[in-house]
């Protein structure tokens, strides 16, 4: 697929200004502060892009990802996967999505992409 094909496809996940953000909380239990774990992540992934994401340790690459499959929620943003605000989807929906990545990372037998895990979720949805 060339650039210019790309630049013309819908993207399969579109992610826009993607916030993060864990309270600091003092010893009395009060909220001091936020460390912001990801703030304002942008990117479109198109069918047939690979997709690498790079970043020194620490800097809220699993973050970003987990935030995206609502395993932590995100603070702020929106991800679309096939124009489907996944990020608006109920709770109830996200049940089979936590227990695949519980599974694949347990086991390490398969990796589910992204793809995977959103085509189950919509399925099990409609």
């Amino acid at each position: 697929m060339n650039s210019k094909s790309l630049v013309e496809s819908k993207p399969l996940l579109q992610v826009s200004n993607l916030n993060k953000h864990f309270p600091v909380r003092s010893s009395f239990g009060r909220t001091k502060g936020q460390v912001k774990a990801v703030n304002g992540v942008s990117f479109d992934i198109h069918t047939r892009q690979t997709f690498g994401l790079v970043g020194e340790s620490g800097c809220g690459k699993s973050t970003l990802g987990r935030s995206i499959l609502r395993l932590v929620e995100p603070t702020s943003g929106e991800a679309l996967y096939e124009g489907i605000d996944i990020l608006g989807l109920s709770k109830k929906n996200c049940d089979i999505t936590d227990n695949i990545c519980r599974w694949s990372s347990k086991t390490r037998i398969r990796r589910w992409t992204l793809v995977n895990v959103w085509d189950i979720r919509l399925k099990n949805r409609y």
